[in-house]
């Protein structure tokens, strides 16, 4: 007897949808024009926008994969929309073997530690697509300071004050080969750094005096210049009063005060990622957690933070809004994210 999903023929319904060896763009990369091959089909890739040598950044990429079915298999009774391919947005029409898969903006490095870091438009650096995560720092630096009450899991943002983040910096750096930023006085062996041993709670002299060589090929925060212009988009910009939109809700996981009572509604962090992204593919430049920048604001040494947090009102979250904090604040509301060269 024939199985229930042959045709008339005798011939399979393809019934393997996760179509492999289509990698997301990233640059530099030279573009795939085969899939990986399977028993019931193989297949071409054509790109575009065409692509001559190979991808370039901040470009949304559409693979067109043409499958062909092998003997015995057919693509017939395919339901429409039924293909994945990962990292991508993909559509496929009913019986039919042609898959297209669109990519999100296309990275300028992707860092096995942190993922895709994106280009700014228009400036001299590359920006971590997310907020540095729980579990990327715990990763790096062998604990995690956030608040656990004020976090939804380890995919929110860390919660961290300004010498941690500095010293994640100079850990990752040397962790991906690459030279630090960073030079506080008394610390020579950045990679064996001791977690303990950054303050926290107490100011320190020489930590404050953080100095930073900003040309080496390592990772940095961002000074406040560098942080609004990736907030609006680098030179793509729109001039969004917020970063990717002038209505909050759709961009940032901020207070969000109740109508009836004036409370905010919003308790904690969200995972990175769980709003919209700005022009530039970056996600959460406006709330979930205030972001740590390298610059001193003030004349009692604040360190500069930008965007608001979960716990903000929306005028706190506005891109041109300038805060600053001592850098020993870390839970509940302070986080970071990176750039390099």
């Amino acid at each position: 007897a024939q199985s229930e999903d042959a045709t008339d023929d005798k011939e399979k319904t393809v019934n393997l949808v996760s179509i492999s060896g289509v990698t997301a763009p990233v640059k530099g990369a030279t573009p795939v024009t085969i899939i990986t091959e399977t028993n019931q089909y193989s297949g071409t890739v054509s790109w575009s926008p065409d692509v001559s040598g190979t991808f370039i950044t901040s470009t949304v990429y559409t693979a067109t994969i043409t499958l062909k079915a092998k003997k015995g298999y057919t693509f017939s009774k395919v339901s429409a929309n039924s293909f994945k391919v990962a990292g991508a947005t993909v559509t496929n029409g009913a019986g039919s073997g042609v898959v297209t898969a669109v990519f999100p903006l296309s990275p300028a490095i992707v860092s096995p530690n942190i993922g895709n870091l994106m280009e700014v438009t228009g400036g001299t650096f590359q920006m971590s697509q997310y907020e540095i995560t729980r579990a990327q720092f715990k990763a790096i630096m062998g604990a995690d300071p956030s608040n656990t009450d004020k976090s939804s899991g380890l995919n929110d943002p860390v919660q961290a004050n300004w010498y941690q983040a500095i010293a994640f910096c100079n850990k990752l750096s040397l962790k991906e080969g690459l030279t630090p930023v960073y030079a506080v006085n008394g610390i020579t062996d950045w990679a064996n750094l001791a977690y303990g041993s950054i303050p926290n709670g107490s100011r320190s002299n020489d930590w404050d005096q953080t100095t930073a060589t900003s040309s080496n090929s390592g990772y940095r925060l961002p000074t406040q210049t560098e942080w609004i212009f990736a907030a609006r988009g680098g030179s793509a910009t729109h001039g969004y009063t917020y970063a990717g939109s002038n209505t909050i809700g759709d961009v940032a996981v901020y207070g969000n005060p109740s109508k009836e009572t004036g409370y905010f509604t919003t308790k904690k962090t969200s995972p990175v990622g769980s709003k919209l992204p700005n022009e530039l593919g970056i996600y959460d430049m406006t709330g979930n957690i205030w972001e740590w920048c390298f610059d001193i604001v003030g004349t009692i040494e604040y360190r500069a933070i930008r965007g608001g947090a979960w716990d903000s009102t929306e005028a706190r979250c506005e891109i041109s809004r300038e805060a600053g904090c001592w850098p020993t604040e870390g839970p509940d509301s302070f986080g970071f994210r990176i750039i390099r060269p």
